[in-house]
Parts: C-alpha cells; sequence; structure tokens
C-alpha cells in the first residue's frame, strides 16, 4: 500500500476518554481519512458482577449513550462490541479494511497487556498505530524519565518539582471536525459486526440495557445522583466553576463527608451554607433553618467523569487556572485547593505506574509487607455495612448504594478494615 492514490480508513478505539472535546486520538482518526469508524468494545474481562458493580456499569453505559449522540450530531456514531478486545479489534482492522487505529493511552496493568498483544496484532495486518497521552495532565513515560533512578517519589513535594520540570500542563486539543468521515464503505453497524461475527460474543449493535448484562435492574433512585456522560460532566464542572467564591476559598481538608447532593443551580449559585456546622449554628440563632440546609454538597463529585473520562483533565485543569488567576492570588493552593486535587491525581497515577505489582503487597517494593488476615466473616461484615460502628455502616452503604465516597468517608471505611480494627487484607478491600 503506497503512493498518491493512499487512503486512510480509521478504527478509534474509545475505552476511557468517553468524550468529544480534547481528544488528540479521536482528531488523529480523522486527518486525512476517508473513513473513521469510533468503536468500543464491551470487555468480558471488565463486565463480570464480581469484578464491577452494577452502579460503575451504568454509569459506563449513560456515559456510551452520550457518546453516541455526539458523535452523531458530527454524522459519524459509536459501534459497541462485545469481545475480547485483543480478538475483536485486529479483526476489525483486517475486514474492514482500515489501515489507522487510534487510542488514548492507558497506564493500568491489564490494559497495558491487552493494549501490547492489540499492537502487535495490528502490525501483522498492515495497520499503524497511534497513541495520545489525554487521561491525565502528564504523559506518564515523560514524568517517569524525569524520576532519579526511574522511581516514583514516595512524597507530593518531590513529585511537585518532577511535574514542575515538564514545563506547563498542554492545552486542550482542538474538536473533532463538525462533519466526521464516515463508517469504512458507509457500512451500517449491522452489515460492521456480521463482518466479524466470528469474533464477537454478540451480534447486537447498540449500548446495551444493565439486565443484558447479567446485572440486575437499579431503581431510579440508587446509584451516582447524576447521570453519566460527556455532556453531564462538562455541565456539573462548568457551574462548579462559576461558583468562584467557593473555588477560590476551596480546601479539601475542609470539606464534609457526611453533606448530601444536592444540584447547583443553573446560575451557579447556592444559597445554603457551605457545610452543616454552618448551618446547625444558622439553627441555633433562627430556630426556623430546614433539612434542606444540609444539603450543601461540599465538594465536586466530579471523580466519576474523571475516570471515565467524560471530563478532560486539561480542560477541567485550565478553566479552573482562569478561575483561580481571576482571583488575583486571594485564593487556597496546593495541596489542599482543586488544582492541589488534580495534581494528587497525577501524583498517584505516577506512582501506580511506576511501581513494579503496585496494585498488590507482595513484590511491591514500597508497601510493608504485613501479616494481614483474609477473614471471610470480617470482610462481610464490613462489605454489607453490619460491623455495628454507625460511621462505617453508614460510610458502607452509601458505597453500595451510589457507588460513590467523600475521600475521607473512603479514609475512615479502608481504615477500619486493615490497620484500624479488622486487620483484613487491604487487597480483599479493593475487590468490593
Amino acid at each position: 500500500m503506497g503512493g498518491e492514490d493512499k487512503t486512510t480508513r480509521s478504527i478509534h478505539w474509545f475505552r476511557k476518554g468517553l468524550r468529544v472535546h480534547d481528544n488528540p486520538a479521536l482528531v488523529d482518526a480523522c486527518a486525512d481519512a476517508t473513513a473513521v469508524q469510533p468503536i468500543f468494545v464491551l470487555d468480558p474481562w471488565f463486565l463480570t458482577p464480581s469484578r464491577v458493580g452494577a452502579n460503575r456499569v451504568r454509569f459506563l453505559l449513560q456515559s456510551l449513550t452520550d457518546l453516541d449522540a455526539s458523535l452523531r450530531a458530527r454524522g459519524s456514531s459509536l459501534l459497541v462490541l462485545r469481545g475480547d478486545p485483543k480478538a475483536v479489534v485486529p479483526a476489525a482492522l483486517r475486514a474492514w479494511g482500515c489501515d489507522r487505529l487510534t487510542h488514548e493511552v492507558d497506564t493500568e496493568p491489564y490494559a497495558s497487556a491487552r493494549d501490547a498483544a492489540v499492537r502487535d496484532a495490528a502490525k501483522r495486518v498492515g495497520a499503524e498505530v497511534k497513541t495520545f497521552a489525554s487521561h491525565t495532565l502528564y504523559d506518564m513515560e515523560r514524568l517517569l524519565s524525569k524520576c532519579p533512578k526511574g522511581a516514583p517519589p514516595t512524597s507530593y513535594a518531590s513529585f511537585l518539582k518532577i511535574a514542575g520540570s515538564c514545563g506547563a500542563v498542554a492545552k486542550p486539543a482542538p474538536p473533532p471536525p463538525a462533519s466526521m468521515p464516515g463508517s469504512p464503505d458507509g457500512k451500517s453497524h449491522v452489515e460492521l459486526v456480521a463482518m466479524i461475527e466470528d469474533v464477537v460474543s454478540s451480534a447486537e449493535v447498540g449500548v446495551p440495557t444493565l439486565e443484558e448484562l447479567g446485572y440486575p435492574e437499579l431503581p431510579d433512585d440508587e446509584g451516582f445522583p447524576a447521570r453519566g456522560g460527556e455532556t453531564e460532566g462538562l455541565d456539573r464542572l462548568r457551574r462548579m466553576l462559576s461558583r468562584k467564591t467557593w473555588i477560590a476559598e476551596f480546601q479539601k481538608p475542609m470539606t464534609s463527608p457526611t453533606s448530601l447532593w444536592a444540584v447547583v443551580g443553573a446560575d451557579g449559585k447556592t444559597q445554603k451554607p457551605a457545610n452543616p456546622f454552618e448551618a446547625a449554628s444558622k439553627a441555633s440563632k433562627s430556630k426556623t433553618v430546614g433539612a434542606e440546609a444540609f444539603l450543601a454538597p461540599s465538594t465536586t463529585a466530579l471523580s466519576p467523569y474523571l475516570k471515565f473520562g467524560c471530563v478532560s483533565p486539561r480542560t477541567f485543569y485550565h478553566e479552573l487556572k482562569d478561575v483561580l488567576n481571576d482571583a488575583k492570588g486571594k485564593h487556597s493552593a496546593p495541596p489542599v485547593n482543586l488544582e492541589g486535587q488534580l495534581l494528587w491525581r497525577e501524583f498517584y497515577y505516577l506512582a501506580a505506574f511506576g511501581t513494579p505489582n503496585y496494585h498488590k503487597m507482595e513484590g511491591n517494593p514500597i508497601c510493608r509487607q504485613i501479616p494481614w488476615t483474609w477473614d471471610e466473616e470480617r470482610l462481610a461484615a464490613w462489605e454489607e455495612g453490619r460491623t455495628g460502628f454507625p460511621w462505617i455502616d453508614a460510610c458502607m452503604h452509601q458505597l453500595r448504594q451510589e457507588g460513590w465516597l467523600h475521600h475521607l468517608a473512603r479514609h475512615a471505611v479502608a481504615c477500619f478494615l486493615t490497620r484500624g480494627d479488622l486487620f483484613v487484607h487491604w487487597e480483599a478491600g479493593a475487590k468490593v
């Protein structure tokens, strides 16, 4: 294949990075291409109730539905496939005659091994693979190359020096074309799936339901209290950023893990107090404040949108910096402000990327080797919220119902499970 008549047909493989904004891999897929087919592969390794809970899967499915709508607005569409990506993606490249595969870098251990296998298979069918780091503020490979002896720092202050040596955080990528190239040979989803029927586990097209994936239906009042997806995530981000005084004064240790969910108004303002202690103080004076005073959100609750890549961390970072710059120095600072929280995220991504066996105790050079128990009875009591300690049990009930916890609540339940009380192995807790 070569010469002036060569045309490029791309597959863009969504995994995380479930967004159209700041998606350099998607932009590259469209560059000089005559056809582009965006895909998402529902991997059975992930989609088992014992590994990934219904709350997280519902958020994922909502995000895929929103992504498909955004792509359709650009004349494209998301093809959701089911099967092992190591077989599905190379088969699609070959069957659809595509010679370019683009995707975002994923540094997690399973993803790294999966992507290496796909890359090798893509090369065997003559396809170019292009990857882009956009799930984090910095390219983890570059950060690691700056670390002394190639080992990630174990202190936040040391990390900040390393990050600072990498220069400014890159600006978000431009959007993909308003009119994206169509599918290979103009084929429908049904036709494209039929061409790889030997490697997909289902001929169904479209975003499935929880029940179709073997999960129980979740009531409307359960799950994360906001829909998944780029549209909702960006809306929540910008409403939050419009609360300029709150942004300027934000200090993560001062937020409350017991505040309930509340929707930020369209004008970005709320008449509710900043925290329940202020509410209690007002109640003691006026005697008239109602229960709604305790509903003020005390943190962003944007972590699910960052985890699935519905909101770009670079977009978050630069729009946040605009607000902080407008405050002319009258704002909180890292590590406690929101900029500091985004940098904490980078710090732990680097630690996980550069530390062997980071996800387990054995073979982990920075993890203390402690003779934890694997007591199933204690673990079950903790997981099901029946330890008899009201604060711990309330946190675990929230985790079960919403799939989300404030960071202080996460710290509390993790400590209680391990060194704080139950002395159960943290690896067992990580699987809950």
